[in-house]
C-alpha cells in the first residue's frame, strides 16, 4: 500500500525529490519494507571513518565505486560492502551506506508511521 500524498508532503515537503536518491510513494521504499539499512563503519573510538562524503549527501561522489577518492576512502567502502555483503545484504549504485535484502520488492510495504524516518 502507498504512502497517501499527504504524508508525502510531511516527510517530504513541498520540493520534488529527485528521483536518482529518493523512490516514489507510490512504488515505495525497501526501507518501508523493512529490509533495508543505511549503516557506515565505526573506529575502535566510535567515530564514523571517513567515506569521503556525508551521510545522505545525494552526489555522484556519493556512490560507491565514485572513482575520484583517495585510495583510503575506497578502501573504507570496499570493506563497508564486504562486511554487508558477508552478512547476506547488497548495495545499490547510488549511496555508499544503503544496503538491502535481496529481492526486497518482494516485501510488502508496512505503510506504518516509522517509514517516514519520525513522522
Amino acid at each position: 500500500m502507498p504512502i497517501d500524498r499527504s504524508r508525502r508532503r510531511r516527510c517530504c515537503g513541498k520540493h520534488a525529490p529527485d528521483t536518482r536518491y529518493v523512490t516514489d510513494t507510490h512504488t515505495g521504499s525497501h526501507h518501508s519494507r523493512g529490509v533495508a539499512l543505511d549503516v557506515t563503519l565505526l573506529d575502535h573510538a566510535g567515530l564514523a571513518l571517513d567515506m569521503g562524503t556525508a551521510f545522505d549527501e545525494m552526489n555522484p561522489r556519493s556512490h560507491p565505486f565514485y572513482p575520484d577518492l583517495p585510495p583510503q576512502l575506497q578502501r573504507n567502502r570496499l570493506l563497508l560492502n564486504a562486511v554487508m555483503a558477508a552478512g547476506g545484504f547488497i548495495g545499490i549504485a547510488s549511496e555508499w551506506w544503503h544496503f538491502e535484502l535481496p529481492n526486497a520488492m518482494a516485501f510488502p510495504l508496512l505503510n506504518d508511521r516509522f517509514a517516514c524516518y519520525g513522522d
